[in-house]
C-alpha cells in the first residue's frame, strides 16, 4: 500500500494513544518510523525472542498466540487498525512473550523500542494511554480467566463472538464479524478441540442465532445467542 506522508500521518493520528499529538508532534513521530508490509501467515514476531520493535497497525489484523511444542495453540488476542503491538517489550526490555502473526494481509508502522521510549518520555498523555492500553489488556485476561471459570464451552463462545463483533463490526443489514474465522481459530481462541467448536457452530445456526458462511460469522438473532450463556 503505496502512503504519502500526509497518508502516514493521518494513519498515525488515528491510533488512540497518539490522538492527542500535534500535527508537528505526528511528524517528529514520523520520522523516526519505518513502514512494513506482512502477507497473511507472515510472522512479525516468535514468542521467546527479544523485543527491539513496537508495532502500529495500520490497517489488517494480527493474532497473537502462545503455544507449548506438541501441544495446542492458544490466541491470546486480536489486533486490528489502531492497535499497537510490542509495548511491552520496550517497557521491561524482556523476551516476546508470545507470537505475533498476519492473521490476513497487514500494514504497520515500526519504530525501535529504544525511539519510541525516548518519543514518550516527553509526552505524558502518551504515557498514559499506554497504560491504560496495558490496563485494557490485563482486564481481557481477567475476563478470560472469569470466562473459563463461570461458563460452559458454549457460554464461552457466545462470548468469544460478542467480543469480535464490538471489535472488527462488519457493514451490512445483517450484523456480522469483519474478519475470517475457521472453527480452528475459534478452538484456539477457546483453548479446546476444533470438534467442540464445530458441533456448537452447528447447534447456533440450528437455533437461528447465527450464520456462518465463507468463513465469516453473521449474527442473525443476538438475543436468542446471547441466551446461551448460561
Amino acid at each position: 500500500m503505496s502512503m504519502t506522508r500526509q497518508d502516514k500521518i493521518t494513519a498515525l493520528s488515528n491510533i488512540p494513544i497518539l490522538v492527542d499529538l500535534s500535527t508537528d508532534e505526528l511528524a517528529a513521530l514520523l520520522e523516526i518510523t519505518t513502514n512494513a508490509s506482512f502477507a497473511k501467515g507472515d510472522h512479525l514476531f516468535n514468542e521467546g525472542t527479544y523485543g527491539e520493535e513496537v508495532y502500529l497497525i495500520i490497517a489488517g489484523a494480527i493474532r497473537v498466540t502462545t503455544s507449548e511444542p506438541a501441544r495446542k495453540t492458544k490466541i491470546l488476542n486480536m489486533l486490528n487498525a489502531g492497535d499497537v503491538l510490542g509495548e511491552m517489550a520496550m517497557i521491561d526490555a524482556e523476551y516476546r512473550s508470545a507470537t505475533a502473526t498476519a492473521h490476513e494481509d497487514t500494514e504497520t508502522m515500526v519504530l525501535t523500542c529504544a525511539d519510541f521510549l525516548e518519543f514518550i518520555k516527553s509526552h505524558p498523555t502518551t504515557q498514559l494511554k499506554i497504560m491504560i492500553t496495558l490496563c485494557r489488556r490485563l482486564r481481557h485476561a481477567n475476563d478470560e480467566i472469569r470466562n473459563f471459570t463461570f461458563y460452559d464451552l458454549a457460554g464461552r463462545l457466545t462470548k468469544v463472538i460478542l467480543s469480535l463483533l464490538e471489535k472488527f463490526p462488519g457493514d451490512g443489514d445483517v450484523p456480522f464479524i469483519n474478519l475470517q474465522l475457521t472453527h480452528q481459530d475459534l478452538a484456539n481462541m477457546l483453548g479446546t478441540a476444533r470438534e467442540s467448536v464445530t458441533k456448537l457452530i452447528s447447534t447456533f445456526k440450528r437455533s437461528g442465532a447465527i450464520d456462518y458462511r465463507d468463513h465469516m460469522i453473521y449474527i442473525t438473532d443476538q438475543a436468542e445467542l446471547e441466551s446461551w450463556i448460561r
